[in-house]
């Protein structure tokens, strides 16, 4: 299965954890790779080493929640 879930052996289970507004990722499993991948690096350190623009997309849980990009120019100085 693609994906960081956990507990969910099927596309049928993740639908129906989507469905019932359960968590379907597991912060923690995409927290651990993004480390992995990046260490304790910054995104205008990413942009500056590299010249990769990562965006992150942030909202909560509720449909009216905004959401934010983050990246090397909203919030440059945040640890991916």
């Amino acid at each position: 299965m693609v994906g960081f879930t956990e507990g969910c052996e099927t596309y049928i289970d993740t639908y129906r954890k989507f469905m019932k507004g359960e968590e379907i990722f597991c912060w923690k499993t995409l927290k651990g790779f993004i480390r992995s991948q990046t260490g304790d690096i910054t995104f205008k350190e990413i942009y500056d080493q590299n010249g990769w623009i990562l965006n992150i997309t942030v909202s909560g849980m509720k449909l009216a929640t905004d959401f934010k990009v983050l990246n090397y120019l909203t919030a440059p100085n945040v640890v991916v």
